[in-house]
């Protein structure tokens, strides 16, 4: 939320700007604006298009002449943007976290927070599937789940919810106890504000992060993207300017830079072989080491 100063600063600069249009422009009178006269949301001057400008080089340049009235509002917009800068950086500042109801990363680091990307290596990917998969079933807020394939999530998701293992549903080899208990699952799962893509492009998932803003973004396995290093900074910068939490799997990196991390929460999953149970392991700015046991059950895709 804005400073008291900056909510000042807006309503002052809304007045500045009402109080421009008359000296401008009669509404009461036929005479019609000025062709350099723009009323757009901006009102900039319509004989220049000062996005162009490189710096140094303004629209108020030494080979121009403007009027007064075009160079206050020229100096209004550099001032609003600079109060919505003050404003956007105040709120990743204010990151929070969200439950997921994944119990061991809720226990681990609180969950995930807005703003944010949490990376998760896994060496296994049934593990990481699992966890996937669980977060669909158990978080409250509206969430995207970016699977490569949405009927193979979708009966994971369904084989948690039951106990049922994925394998039979996905046979259908069900009895008539197996379908009662689907119908129940179908019943708590249709209340989860989840929805699931199997778009295959990071631009692909940001516009429907546009058409329809979650709260959190799961993305599994992001390395089907491209190099794990260039799509986890893409997916930090559109959890920095959407505010929504971003949570993403992926395989183990062999070598990250120093700084490829940075703003990031970072955790690395480790399994026992075929025991069930992985090691969660996290340490960054945010939060301090933390270790948390994790049981997992790959036939239905649980952990817990």
């Amino acid at each position: 939320m804005a400073s008291p100063g900056r909510n000042d600063a807006r309503r002052i600069l809304s007045g500045l700007r009402d109080r421009l249009i008359p000296l401008r422009y009669d509404p009461g009178t036929n005479r019609r604006p000025s062709p350099e006269v723009s009323y757009g949301p901006l009102r900039k001057p319509m004989t220049h298009d000062r996005r162009h400008d490189s710096a140094g080089n303004g629209w108020w340049r030494s080979d121009r002449s403007v009027s007064l009235l075009d160079s206050i509002d020229a100096l209004l917009d550099d001032i609003e943007r600079l109060v919505g800068q003050d404003e956007q950086k105040e709120a990743l500042d204010d990151a929070y976290p969200i439950v997921t109801g994944l119990h061991a990363l809720d226990e681990l680091c609180g969950g995930v927070r807005s703003a944010r990307l949490t990376l998760i290596e896994a060496d296994h990917l049934a593990q990481a599937n699992a966890l996937v998969c669980t977060i669909a079933r158990t978080i409250e807020y509206p969430t995207l789940v970016a699977v490569q394939v949405v009927q193979d999530a979708t009966t994971w998701i369904l084989a948690g919810e039951t106990g049922i293992p994925a394998v039979l549903i996905a046979h259908s080899l069900l009895t008539k106890d197996h379908w009662s208990d689907i119908a129940s699952a179908i019943g708590r799962l249709g209340e989860q504000g989840v929805r699931l893509t199997e778009t295959a492009t990071i631009k692909g998932i940001s516009y429907l992060c546009q058409v329809k803003l979650p709260v959190v973004l799961v993305v599994q396995g992001i390395e089907r993207f491209g190099p794990v290093e260039s799509v986890a900074p893409a997916l930090m910068h559109l959890a920095e300017n959407t505010g929504m939490a971003v949570l993403a799997t992926c395989q183990p990196i062999a070598h990250t830079p120093d700084w490829g991390l940075q703003g990031c929460t970072h955790i690395s999953m480790h399994t026992h072989g075929l025991t069930g149970r992985a090691t969660l392991v996290t340490s960054n700015e945010l939060d301090p080491l933390n270790v948390y046991q994790a049981a997992i059950e790959p036939l239905v895709a649980d952990f817990r």
